[in-house]
């Protein structure tokens, strides 16, 4: 247990100061420089990275046409030299970039998924059997299904970032060993978004990383999220009119007979009353006319 008391001294202002000398003080410091950031994703992202996960099950089921499941486990932000401590040798690392964004990246799977893969593309390992960990370096067939596998979700997640940069995500070259790769500063912070992937009942994950500082430049989310709702296509329902009758009553209705409308038209989408109006026709159609929000 570390003493507080040993880690603080006073100087001769009064003030306390953190004794650099100290093992514990370097400690604490090692502690706090290598540890993850808390990171709270911009709910824009969120939802960028939602609409990539599904369009991303649908390209997956069609490539493996096995039954795909994907769910974001985490995102999380850490220090590029330290994401790339956590990358296990061997390991197939995909460097992507986008064209007109200036953004630098990496596509990581697990060995496990990339075994996976090719089991469920060869037809070789039935459903139930453990996925094997590879101990050995990568092959040409699984560098080119790897590659395959990268290309599609570049492609979903190029769709899915439409609505923050118009760039196109490509594959610039895959790496094997993780230390040689230098495309972010070592202490830059990093954004790590790991997908966790299911083959019907075998699962792996998939980790794609992104600099936190290409997510945040030149990006008002706050404009760009209100503009994505603003756009958003919703369902209007025209409510005439609602009322309690008896069974007899309405078994007595013929063709021709004329209900009363009591109270104006309400407005309704997914059910929440919105706008109220007083019915009307517009040449050959059917108008509302908006006179207030709903009650």
């Amino acid at each position: 247990m570390v003493d507080s008391d040993n880690l603080i001294s006073a100087n001769n202002l009064g003030q306390y100061v953190m004794e650099p000398d100290n093992k514990a003080y370097m400690g604490i410091l090692a502690m706090l420089d290598h540890m993850e950031t808390y990171y709270q994703p911009s709910p824009l992202l969120e939802i960028l990275l939602d609409r990539f996960a599904r369009l991303f099950t649908t390209s997956l089921r069609n490539f493996t046409l096995d039954n795909v499941t994907i769910d974001i486990l985490h995102i999380r932000a850490l220090r590029f030299e330290d994401y790339l401590h956590t990358i296990p040798f061997p390991s197939l690392l995909s460097v992507v970039t986008a064209s007109g964004w200036e953004i630098s990246g990496l596509i990581v799977p697990d060995s496990s998924f990339v075994c996976l893969l090719i089991d469920v593309l060869c037809g070789g390992r039935k459903a139930g059997r453990p996925t094997r960990m590879k101990e050995h370096a990568y092959t040409t067939i699984e560098h080119n299904i790897t590659r395959q596998l990268v290309n599609l979700m570049l492609k979903d997640l190029s769709k899915a970032f439409v609505p923050l940069t118009p760039g196109i995500f490509f594959l610039e070259r895959m790496e094997t060993i993780p230390h040689l790769i230098t495309i972010v500063p070592p202490e830059e912070r990093v954004t790590v978004i790991e997908l966790k992937v299911q083959l019907s009942d075998r699962c792996g994950t998939i980790a794609i990383m992104l600099r936190e500082a290409d997510l945040n430049k030149d990006v008002n989310w706050d404009s760009t999220l209100e503009s994505e709702i603003h756009n958003t296509p919703i369902s209007l329902e025209a409510v005439l009119s609602s009322k309690q009758a008896f069974l007899q009553d309405i078994m007595k209705l013929k063709v021709g007979n004329t209900l009363l409308l009591d109270h104006d038209v309400i407005m309704h989408s997914a059910g929440v009353k919105l706008l109220a109006g007083t019915l009307g026709n517009i040449g050959n159609h059917m108008a509302v006319s908006i006179n207030t929000t709903a009650p």
